[in-house]
């Protein structure tokens, strides 16, 4: 699959996808509206055809329009399979050298385009019916509001092509090279050459290559093996390198996490005035309930068969049940990452990793991905190694296992994340007053690039509900605060907050002494411009 910018089309089933579903949900109508006449005439009691929901039924039987109505509801279907059709044979998508490009659009057309050096992740989604089918749907996110192209489907196997060939290109282009050498793509992407590319002036050609990928979408054995295929990358598989989650601790940790347990609670409150004789305070359970059970099946969906691996440039996220979707985010826009514990996984030992990356908040088309959530739950040793996965050099961690030194190595993190902070700067005298039990942990220390680390890092330890630790490379900060609130004024302390951009990881230290936030502010404005300029000159720290 060659970078040479000529346009493709889209697989030919994709029709059956986006106009499908609308003749499933009108076949559904049409079937529950007619199922007491099926019954009536299979019984033959008329009393079965007496239901008033059924009026308009009633109205075409007794009024002789019953091919009047299968031609309009055919007509219908026809028109749906017409603009599916002309939906596909409209869109096409390009990959250039500079961007990622998708037009569409029959009556009214549309043109997006992804530069290469604004691409922050690309994405694979599955949902059941497209795993059936062998499609898989490609998300390009980028930096900004609405930032998504997406490809919506390719054959499961050319999608993975096509995410290796954009990667690669991205690759290329954050290293300062003209193009990229085809071959770096893999075997999947040297399979799926010989089936995707086709030339903007051969059409005949195209439409062959279309009829090619409809065949293999219907053999059976390539349908298995795609719905079966888990996507992690073969390397991490041999290497070791692989974080998965095991059924019972996911269950446990939704089990015991806050979510859960206030839902038990709202649920045991409204339960209690229900038993106190006000049965009009179901009223409250019920939609408590559906959405209880909807958050719970969705945090089970997105965590079942979890695994996390890493490639040279590229850290590779897949999950799901039912529906699967595999994240490929470059190491390049990671803004922060935050390793955190619930109070009730504390004894457990569980952990959870999360990321700010731009677009992530913004572009997000499920919770996970709006929460950054890059290990859902895990051992301290298994945030540890996702930790340094992110942001430190594997061949170092791998070649020392776990690292004896540096701000990265496996010492250092676990005394950061759970242990007692050694080295950090600590909250004020009187910060009780504003961090309450919080104030033992609450720290903060700025490391330099060392062994494994390529970084310039604050570290920030906060919390006893919840504790966290976020690493902040300043390379990616946007700015530095230091405020002061009212309560802070009063007690000499101040706030000192590093900017990235939106996301869920919390960058902020409170309650410090005000001379030593002045300090520290003053340290990390000059580290920040110092990180941002040596990694503009191409030795990031």
């Amino acid at each position: 699959m060659p970078s040479d910018g000529e346009w493709r089309r889209l697989h030919p089933l994709s029709p059956l996808l986006r106009g499908g579903l609308f003749v499933l949900v009108l076949f559904g109508i049409i079937v529950a509206n007619l199922r007491d006449q099926v019954i009536s005439l299979v019984i033959g009691n008329s009393s079965w055809n007496q239901s008033p929901e059924n009026g308009g039924i009633d109205y075409i039987f007794e009024h002789g329009l019953v091919v009047v109505a299968l031609l309009v509801v055919a007509g219908i279907i026809a028109l749906v399979i017409l603009f599916s059709w002309l939906s596909y044979r409209f869109a096409q998508f390009r990959i250039a050298d500079d961007a990622v490009e998708l037009r569409r659009g029959v009556l009214f057309k549309q043109h997006r385009r992804a530069p290469l050096d604004r691409i922050q992740a690309v994405d694979l989604q599955r949902q059941l019916l497209a795993r059936v089918l062998g499609l898989t749907q490609v998300e390009v996110q980028t930096a900004g509001q609405g930032g998504k192209l997406t490809l919506a489907y390719l054959g499961h196997r050319d999608a993975q092509a096509v995410r290796e060939q954009i990667l690669r290109l991205v690759r290329a282009q954050t290293a300062g090279a003209a193009s990229a050498d085809p071959a770096a793509a893999g075997p999947a992407a040297a399979a799926a050459a010989e089936g995707t590319a086709g030339t903007a002036d051969a059409t005949a050609t195209a439409d062959a290559q279309s009829g090619s990928r409809l065949r293999n979408a219907l053999d059976l054995e390539s349908r298995v093996t795609d719905f079966a295929d888990d996507d992690v990358d073969q390397g991490a598989r041999m290497s070791g390198t692989l974080v998965t989650v095991p059924l019972g601790r996911l269950v446990g940790s939704i089990v015991l996490g806050w979510g859960f347990l206030v839902a038990i609670v709202l649920v045991g409150v409204i339960g209690g005035f229900v038993i106190a004789g006000h049965p009009a305070a179901l009223a409250g359970l019920i939609p408590i309930v559906i959405a209880s059970v909807a958050v719970i099946v969705s945090h089970f969906n997105r965590g079942f068969g979890f695994t996390l691996s890493r490639s040279d440039d590229a850290i590779r996220i897949g999950a799901g049940l039912t529906a699967t979707r595999t994240e490929t985010i470059p190491f390049a826009p990671v803004h922060a990452v935050d390793v955190r514990q619930p109070l009730l996984w504390k004894p457990f030992g569980w952990w959870q990793v999360r990321i700010t990356l731009a677009g992530n908040a913004t572009n997000g088309s499920d919770g996970q991905k709006v929460a950054g959530i890059v290990l859902p739950v895990g051992t301290l040793d298994d945030a540890v190694r996702v930790t340094q996965t992110i942001l430190g050099d594997r061949n170092f961690f791998a070649a020392s296992g776990g690292g004896a030194e540096g701000p990265l190595s496996y010492a250092v993190l676990r005394d950061g994340i759970a242990g007692a902070g050694g080295g950090y700067l600590g909250a004020g005298p009187r910060s009780g007053l504003v961090l309450w039990a919080a104030r033992r942990r609450t720290g903060i220390a700025v490391t330099e690039p060392g062994p494994g680390s390529p970084h310039t890092l604050a570290l920030i330890r906060r919390g006893v509900l919840t504790r966290g630790y976020a690493l902040v490379p300043l390379a990616r900060a946007q700015s530095v605060l230091l405020h002061r609130t009212f309560f802070h004024r009063a007690l000499g302390l101040a706030r000192v907050r590093v900017h990235t951009v939106f996301g869920p990881v919390p960058t902020e230290i409170a309650g410090l002494e005000l001379d030593h936030a002045r300090r520290l502010f003053e340290q990390l404005a000059a580290q920040a411009v110092a990180a941002q300029r040596d990694d503009v000159a191409g030795t990031p720290r």
